[in-house]
């Protein structure tokens, strides 16, 4: 089955040009999942480790790729959450 043509259209200009960083934040924050979902959450450098490591490059990559698995979690939940809509039951 195709995708709905605005859909399409929509998802493709977001995969071009992306969102603007303010709308972003504003989406990624009103979206943010529950503690329940803890384990969607990127896990996070040892303060310990971070501290010894703090002129080394490699906490700034697992800053970034924190952020990025973060972003993506955010996604999956809400994704889990309309798909629970879709799925529910009819009463």
């Amino acid at each position: 089955m195709p995708w709905n043509e605005l859909v399409a259209q929509k998802w493709l200009s977001l995969a071009r040009k992306g969102l603007p960083e303010e709308d972003r934040k504003i989406l990624l924050k009103k979206y943010s999942p529950p503690d329940e979902t803890a384990f969607l959450r990127a896990p996070r450098l040892n303060l310990e480790c971070k501290a010894a490591l703090k002129t080394n490059p490699v906490v700034k990559q697992d800053a970034y790729i924190s952020k990025v698995q973060d972003q993506a979690g955010i996604a999956l939940y809400n994704l889990g959450e309309a798909l629970s809509d879709v799925l529910r039951p009819e009463t």
